[in-house]
């Protein structure tokens, strides 16, 4: 499979769907308004802290995925 998909928004969602994309064969671009990718991971001085958190399996899970982001 070729093609080349752009990802719109480099927060959590968009960069786990470049991820994935590019793990099934698909160039992926992302293409974000600020200044890095990150969303509301990124922080930044007008931010606030979590606006939502919850404790379970899937987290850690996320966690790892960030890791290899990283």
């Amino acid at each position: 499979m070729a093609g080349h998909v752009g990802v719109i928004g480099g927060g959590l969602a968009g960069s786990l769907a470049a991820l994935v994309l590019r793990s099934r064969g698909l160039r992926a671009t992302v293409i974000d308004r600020g200044r890095c990718i990150g969303g509301r991971l990124a922080g930044g001085s007008s931010d606030s802290g979590c606006q939502f958190f919850w404790a379970s399996e899937a987290n850690s899970q996320w966690a790892a995925v960030l890791a290899m982001l990283a």
